[in-house]
Formats: C-alpha cells, sequence, structure tokens
C-alpha cells in the first residue's frame, strides 16, 4: 500500500508500532518476516502475556 501511494521510506517506521502494541497490550509478538525488512510479508501474531 505504501509504495503505491509513493510513501514506502515510512514502512520501517510503521513496522516499530508492532512493538509498541506488543508493551502497552499486555501481549507478545512474534514474527520471522517483515516487509520493512526485506520479507515476503508480515507475519506478526500477538499472543497474551500470562
Amino acid at each position: 500500500m505504501f509504495e503505491k501511494l509513493g510513501i514506502s521510506k515510512i514502512t520501517p517506521a510503521m513496522c516499530t508500532y508492532d512493538y509498541d502494541m506488543d508493551r502497552l497490550g499486555g501481549s507478545v509478538i512474534t514474527r520471522q518476516y517483515t516487509l520493512a525488512e526485506g520479507g515476503p510479508y508480515c507475519d506478526f501474531h500477538y499472543r497474551k502475556k500470562y
């Protein structure tokens, strides 16, 4: 989407929100790939901390 809008440079900044949401939401994020790091897709998953 960001490429189509001509603003792909903001992709890395958008990925940092994943960790903010993780910390603020009391969850744990796991992921192997991000588009910002050249991955084929973003595969993040949140799970609740116990």
